[in-house]
C-alpha cells in the first residue's frame, strides 16, 4: 500500500494530467505469501494495487484528453471464484486457485469503476491479450521449462499484443467500460462481469483507498 501511494505522489508531482493508465503487473506465487497490509500476495497485485492506482490517479485522468484505464487481465474467463469468505486465501491456498480469484477480482473492479465515478470521462478496459511471451520468472521448475517451450510455439511477442490495445485507446469506442478479448468485444452480460458482485467487492475494499 505505502508503495502504490507512493508511486501515486510521483505522478501527481510530475504531471498536470493523464491520458492513460496501463496495469499489467502479474506473478506466480507457488506458496502463500503475505504483504505487510495483511493481503495474500496475489490478491494484492492483482487486485488491490489496481484499486489504489486506478482509482488514486482518477484525478488526473479526468483531465486527460481521452483518459482511459486499461486493464491486462484475463477478461472473458469464467474460470475461477471469488472466495468472498476468505479472499486472503489463509484456507486451502493454491498458487492456480489465487490467480484465478485476482483475475476474477480485477474483472469486477472495472466493472465497479464507472458506478463509483458516476459522470466522469475515463473510460476502463479490460483486456485479455492472449498467449505473450511476457517471461517466466516467477514460475519454478518445471512449469517454467514447460511455458517457455509452449510459449516459442504459440505465444506472440509483446509487440504484437499490445497492438490492439494502442488502437482502443487511440480511437475507443463508446461507453465507460470496455471489454475486448484482443480485437474482440467480450459480452458484458458474463456471470464474472456481475455489477452486484463488483459492487460488494469494492464496498469489502474501499477502505485501502482512504
Amino acid at each position: 500500500m505505502a508503495e502504490n501511494r507512493r508511486v501515486i505522489e510521483e505522478v501527481e508531482a510530475r504531471h498536470d494530467a493523464l491520458d492513460g493508465l496501463i496495469l499489467t503487473a502479474m506473478r506466480h506465487f507457488p506458496r502463500r505469501v503475505e504483504t505487510p497490509d495483511g493481503f495474500e500476495a496475489t490478491f494484492a497485485l492483482y487486485y488491490v494495487s489496481r484499486l489504489v492506482l486506478s482509482h488514486g490517479l482518477t484525478g488526473l485522468l479526468e483531465k486527460g484528453g481521452e483518459p482511459m484505464i486499461v486493464n491486462v487481465c484475463g477478461v472473458g474467463i469464467t474460470k475461477g471464484a471469488v472466495h468472498w469468505d476468505d479472499l486472503s486465501l489463509r484456507h486451502g491456498y493454491g498458487g492456480i486457485k489465487a490467480i484465478l480469484q485476482g483475475g476474477r477480482a480485477t474483472d469486477l473492479l472495472g466493472v465497479a469503476y464507472p458506478a463509483v465515478h458516476p459522470g466522469g470521462r475515463t473510460r476502463f478496459l479490460l483486456h485479455h491479450p492472449g498467449f505473450t511471451r511476457s517471461g517466466t520468472a516467477s514460475l519454478a521448475q518445471p512449469a517454467r521449462a514447460v511455458v517457455r517451450l509452449l510459449a516459442r510455439v504459440a505465444a506472440q511477442p509483446v509487440e504484437q499484443a499490445v497492438q490492439p490495445i494502442v488502437e482502443l485507446m487511440a480511437d475507443p469506442p463508446e461507453g465507460r467500460l470496455l471489454a475486448y478479448d484482443r480485437r474482440t468485444p467480450v459480452d458484458l452480460s458474463l456471470p464474472t462481469l456481475d455489477p452486484d458482485a463488483a459492487r460488494r467487492l469494492y464496498e469489502l475494499t474501499r477502505h485501502v483507498l482512504r
